[in-house]
């Protein structure tokens, strides 16, 4: 029997556009609309859509980066959704996330040394010597040898993928079951993308790791991830294995995604299936489809009513009326 790690019900973040301080808000950003979906243990669900669509939100949400304004977000069977003080520090011994800038996520003034063995300070776990012994297991772990050549080098001393794989080891470091993976080689050279990538798949396998692996990039989401879940505007649109989702695509929105992925080879012809504008406000949304406005195959129910996710069988979920 499959485990559930991590189940979102109903999650739903907005923020609000104020206009002037001493008036109430009248308008919000939806950026999480009232989405459903569950990862299995062990397993990797990759969260894909273009910029702007809500996957970063979404991400930080599972983490408790922010606060859900409404819905649950249950892990191993608990509540976390609002959690306060106390029994939130717990809780991010659990969960961990990896952001996307390695530049960024960085503090320049902190030695590799000093970035590792915080969390394991704020945690109040083991003591000055066996945090230094961690720090070094967790480097051989991510690659990063020997230790020691490593460990009083500041962020500039480093290289991208070194400083990814930083990041990676300061997640590890405090043993969580779930990490938030938010577009981990976006910003890595090619030839370095792949070795991080297989570096998350290993230690997925040898720490029995769950992922949300967030990304605009279908073909890395293939190659990492055991299904998709496709976002627009704060809605999900189709989810599925992701076999599945990219040889069938039911979605105009995940068709459209999928007809823009180069095919590597010159001879090949495939018809592009263009989609006009830019993606949808998501301030004050009406009731519609997110997608009504820029869909090929729109209908007028469309425009009155935003379709539920529907089971195609085989666990193929799909937002659309004309499935």
């Amino acid at each position: 029997m499959k485990e559930v790690m991590i189940e979102a019900r109903k999650l739903r973040k907005s923020f609000p556009v104020q206009h002037k301080f001493w008036s109430k808000a009248d308008k919000f950003v939806q950026a999480v609309d009232d989405i459903t979906f569950s990862i299995n243990k062990g397993k990797i669900l990759g969260l894909v859509g273009e910029s702007g669509s809500g996957k970063t939100t979404c991400g930080k949400l599972l983490v408790r980066l922010l606060e859900a304004t409404s819905g649950n977000i249950f892990i191993d069977g608990q509540d976390i959704a609002h959690l306060k003080k106390r029994e939130l520090k717990r809780f991010r011994k659990t969960v961990q996330m990896i952001f996307q800038d390695p530049y960024e996520s960085l503090n320049p003034r902190m030695t590799v040394m000093d970035t590792i063995i915080e969390p394991l300070v704020i945690q109040q776990i083991g003591d000055s010597i066996s945090r230094k012994e961690k720090v070094s297991q967790v480097l051989e772990v991510v690659e990063l040898t020997p230790p020691q050549e490593f460990m009083f080098r500041f962020p500039h001393e480093l290289s991208g993928g070194q400083r990814q794989r930083v990041s990676i080891a300061r997640a590890l470091v405090i043993e969580p079951k779930f990490i938030v993976a938010d577009e981990p080689v976006s910003m890595l050279d090619a030839s370095i993308r792949v070795g991080v990538m297989n570096l998350l798949l290993k230690l997925r396998d040898k720490f029995d790791l769950t992922y949300l692996f967030i990304t605009h990039d279908l073909a890395v989401a293939r190659y990492m991830c055991d299904e998709l879940a496709v976002l627009y505007s704060g809605k999900l649109m189709e989810k599925g294995p992701t076999e599945m989702v990219i040889k069938n695509p039911q979605h105009p929105y995940t068709k459209s995604l999928l007809s823009a992925v180069p095919i590597p080879d010159p001879m090949s012809k495939r018809k592009r299936l263009e989609i006009k504008g830019g993606i949808t406000t998501p301030i004050n949304p009406g009731p519609e489809c997110r997608f009504a406005t820029r869909c090929p195959q729109v209908e007028d129910i469309c425009k009155r009513q935003m379709p539920e996710l529907k089971n195609l069988g085989e666990e193929h979920f799909v937002a659309c009326y004309r499935r």
